[in-house]
Parts: structure tokens; sequence; C-alpha cells
């Protein structure tokens, strides 16, 4: 096999580890290899190529650089820098992160919590096609459970590569998984009702004309509206999708019951909050409303709130 590698600078401030380490999907992406420093590995497509990434930190919070390690076949240079576009997105190098800091710099709990998590950055999903399918195959079940599933959906599914004894997958292409039947992924555990809304969303991202791929143009209203009215997707998955596989960061799941206790318990003193207050009380936040959900989330695992 081949190796390529490559050097990039992410916007500053980037805190690689919790950035790389943040919602990670794939078993054995994120590591701390036989040196002891934290590796991001991912295989991506890249047309009729497989290429593994292997991403490690050669910089600093406040100014990072990244070393990018391709492997596989021999790239060329317009493959090259597909595959390092491809790594920016998902680790979100291109993020800038200042006027949210600027925003939040006097609101006291936010200012604390981006004091504790300074520099990161939200991770994205390679496609909106992955993105509605991890939200879905996550809805209604445990985090816990909903990684096994999302790594055996992954496995089962996923073109593979087997580099210096370890395998790595792709995630799975819509072609794929619209030709599976609704048995097929109840083998996986999934209920009927979500391994049809799965194999909907395959369809409809071959859909050249009004399907998901579509999406990447319209305003952050219409994409919740036209998301809203597939099968299986309600406006938290909406909001999901529009921030991470489209990259938005105006999105604001109001309706997610752990949201709404970390902000009532953080800004209401404990006092329950519905949705509609809880989504007007965001706005504080607007246009970066998902940087703040990102933020309180990280707060929570990490037990800083």
């Amino acid at each position: 096999m081949n190796t390529t590698t490559v050097e990039i600078k992410p916007i500053a401030p980037y805190n690689f580890e919790l950035t790389a380490g943040t919602r990670s999907y794939f078993k054995g992406s994120y590591i701390l290899d036989h040196r002891g420093i934290p590796n991001y590995r991912r295989l991506l497509q890249l047309s009729n190529k497989l290429v593994l990434c292997s991403v490690t930190s050669i910089g600093t919070v406040n100014d990072p650089k990244l070393s990018i390690v391709f492997t596989g076949n021999k790239l060329d240079a317009d493959e090259t820098h597909s595959a390092t576009e491809q790594v920016r997105h998902i680790l979100g190098c291109d993020q800038d992160l200042s006027q949210f800091y600027d925003l939040v710099a006097e609101d006291e709990v936010m200012s604390r919590v981006v004091k504790q998590l300074w520099g990161l950055h939200i991770p994205l999903a390679s496609s909106i096609f992955e993105s509605f399918i991890l939200a879905i195959l996550g809805q209604q079940i445990a985090n816990n459970v909903a990684t096994i599933i999302r790594q055996e959906f992954i496995e089962a599914y996923g073109t593979k590569l087997s580099v210096l004894g370890d395998t790595f997958y792709c995630f799975p292409t819509p072609d794929v998984i619209s030709d599976l039947t609704i048995s097929q992924l109840r083998n996986l555990k999934l209920s009927e009702r979500k391994a049809e809304y799965v194999i909907g969303i395959a369809k409809s991202a071959l859909d050249h004309v009004n399907g998901i791929n579509t999406y990447e143009h319209l305003s952050d209203k219409d994409v919740i509206e036209r998301c809203v009215n597939l099968r299986g997707i309600g406006h938290w998955t909406a909001n999901w999708v529009m921030v991470n596989g489209l990259g938005r960061f105006n999105g604001f799941p109001s309706g997610d019951l752990a949201l709404q206790r970390i902000i009532s318990e953080s800004y209401f003193s404990g006092v329950p909050q519905n949705a509609q207050t809880i989504d007007l009380f965001s706005q504080r936040w607007s246009p970066w409303r998902t940087y703040a959900t990102t933020y309180l989330f990280a707060a929570l695992r990490a037990n800083i709130l």
C-alpha cells in the first residue's frame, strides 16, 4: 500500500482531542496509538478507491496543525485534495468559533463552559445521508445501545479495507441500503418501522431531483419543513440533520428532554421548562445555537455542569 502525508491548519482555537473524540460512530476511530498519541482514523471512499486517513495533532489548541496520513492505493493530486477536504469537513476544521465566543462572553454559565472546553469544534457526518441514518438508528433508545447498532450497521453493509491487521469500514452507500429488505435490517435489531425509514431515506438519497441531496441550498426553515415530511423524521432529527449533515449552526432541538433539563438546571434554578420556553430562551445564542447545544452536552458528559 502507498502512503501520502498532508499537513493542514484548522481555524484556531482547535482542540483536536475534544473534537475528534466527540460522537465517534466508527469502532476504533479515536484511539491512543502505541506512543500514547491521540489518533483519529476513518476509511474514506474516493470514487473507486478506498483510503484510510490517520490524523494526529502536531500543533497546539491556539496554533493548531494536523498531520494526515492517507494509506491505500496511490492517490493523485486531485484525489489527495478531495480526501483532505473530507477530513477537514468531518473534523470541523473550518468552523470559526470567534463570533460564538464573543456572543457568550457575558453569559456566566456558557462562558464558564467555553473556558473548560476551549477549542471544541463540531464534528460532522460525511454526508446528509449518513447523518439521517445515524439519527434514525439512535432514535428512542439508550446511547450505548445506539452505538452498538450503528457499529453493526456500518460493519454489515459498509465497504471494508484491512491495514496492518486492522479492518476499517466506510459508511454504507444509499444504493446498497436501498436494495435491502426489511427482514435484513431487522436482523440488526431494528424495529420494522426503523427499517422502513432507513430504506426510505436511502431511496430519497438516490432521487437527484427531490431527494435529500437537494437540501443543501435550502434555507434552515425549508430544510426543517422538508425533513419532517419524510417518514420517521421529527423536529429533533430534522435539527440534527441540519447541523450534522449540512453544517448549519443555528439548529436547536428544543424538544430534547436532556437539553431541557440541562438548561432548566443551569439557568432556571432547576425549575423545569417546556420546549417552547427553552426555544425562546435559546434565541440569546442565535445564530450559533448549535454551538451552545454542543457545549452544554459536552459539559454534561465531562461533569462540568
